[in-house]
């Protein structure tokens, strides 16, 4: 699945086996800026508490940095009402990161909690600032 977003990046989205990937152009994350990033974002044939990681190299103020994601399930099969909908078999997926700028450790603490509903995909992320949530959607079946 191709996406672009209002700020200009551009994703590509992929599930193998359950696997869910992402390419992406031209991302903002946290005041990191990375031209090119390939991260797996959701595993749903993983069980709650499995955890899995990814390593990016990002532009700081200070030049360039490794930054490590660490994704975490930590609910799966759960009920989820989002504004005045109750989704079913929803998955959690917590994501953490961590930067090393100039050979120094820099723990960012959790980016956001995503929630992904079977049949439907994300339906809300929950950051430290907001909230966004899914309003409506349209799923096509071929």
């Amino acid at each position: 699945m191709l996406e672009t977003d209002l700020d200009g990046s551009v994703s590509f989205q992929r599930c193998d086996n359950g696997v869910y990937t992402q390419v992406a152009t031209d991302v903002s994350l946290q005041g990191y800026e990375a031209d090119l990033i390939i991260s797996t974002y959701l595993k749903d044939n993983v069980r709650a508490g499995s955890s899995w990681e990814d390593t990016l190299s990002v532009d700081t103020p200070l030049g360039y940095a490794k930054l490590t994601l660490t994704y975490t399930v930590t609910e799966k099969n759960i009920s989820k009402t989002v504004l005045v909908e109750t989704f079913k078999n929803v998955i959690a997926v917590r994501m953490d990161a961590k930067a090393t700028i100039m050979g120094f450790p820099v723990d960012l603490g959790t980016l956001a909690t995503n929630y992904y509903a079977e049949g439907v995909g994300l339906i809300q992320v929950d950051t430290d600032s907001d909230t966004t949530r899914i309003f409506n959607y349209d799923i096509k079946k071929p």
